[in-house]
């Protein structure tokens, strides 16, 4: 018996289809090529990873491959995504492991180089031009001075960045919980896992909890997480959206990035110039 990914708040993802089979199994299908050499990379990570951290991961198979194309198959992790009620602490302390494991090996088993500082200001520098280019033209007057400011806001804050090892899509469907709550079960798809700022791994928390349950997260982590980044990280999420969508020539995903970069702008750039 298979069918989609059903539990809720799962779905799949830009990256991958994912099937779930007979209630135990969970198989990601990569969607391109160059996801399927992420997930070759993920797949050594995950072995070793669940060595380093005291909750669940996905434990995987070795990868398969069907007409030429690889897989990803391992057991079903208990658990329901992350909602607003929920304690953000078990989950800090969880980011708080994850972030501990070792660069160097990290970088091995990802087949990367640990992330400078000039490659980090290199892949926003593309980031802030394609925003520019792309989705400045379909804001408002108010949404394109908004944009710019953040732009300018957020590169103007980047003292105290620290490159850990991030699961860089930490959002509540990834956050398995325990029906009260109060425990982390597990977590999942580790896809979009690099070396990155640590502060990436709390907007999850912050669009799923509240601003005050992103802080008691940080609270609970232990280490410095600088707040300003992390709210750009919230907006920028959206403009991500809006690129998926220009990128798949979807006039509904489009829209519906453009209406969550709007909001995030708002609540998050309250000063830009006229």
């Amino acid at each position: 018996r298979i069918r989609r990914k059903h539990r809720e708040g799962n779905s799949d993802g830009w990256d991958s289809r994912v099937l779930e089979i007979d209630d135990q199994w969970i198989v990601r299908i990569p969607r391109r090529a160059s996801v399927a050499k992420l997930m070759e990379a993920e797949h050594g990570l995950l072995l070793e990873l669940s060595k380093h951290v005291s909750f669940s991961i996905p434990s995987p198979l070795p990868l398969a491959r069907f007409e030429g194309h690889p897989y990803m198959m391992y057991r079903r992790l208990p658990g329901r995504p992350f909602c607003a009620s929920d304690d953000p602490c078990p989950v800090a302390r969880a980011v708080a492991e994850l972030h501990s494991f070792p660069g160097e090996r990290a970088a091995q088993l990802l087949k990367c180089e640990p992330f400078t500082f000039s490659q980090w200001l290199c892949e926003y520098e593309k980031f802030r031009a394609k925003a520019l280019e792309q989705v400045l033209p379909l804001l408002s007057e108010t949404g394109r001075l908004q944009l710019v400011s953040g732009l300018e806001q957020f590169f103007a804050n980047t003292q105290d960045l620290n490159f850990v090892l991030v699961h860089r899509d930490l959002g509540r469907e990834h956050i398995l919980m325990s029906d009260d709550g109060h425990e982390l079960l597990g977590v999942i798809d580790f896809g979009d896992a690099r070396f990155d700022d640590a502060a990436i791994d709390f907007v999850g928390i912050y669009i799923t909890g509240s601003p005050e349950s992103a802080r008691k997260a940080i609270s609970a982590y232990g280490k410095e997480i600088n707040w300003e980044r992390l709210r750009a990280y919230y907006w920028i999420g959206s403009v991500y959206a809006v690129f998926h969508g220009i990128e798949h020539k979807s006039a509904e995903l489009i829209d519906d990035g453009l209406d969550g970069l709007t909001r995030r702008l708002a609540e998050i750039i309250t000063w830009y110039p006229l």
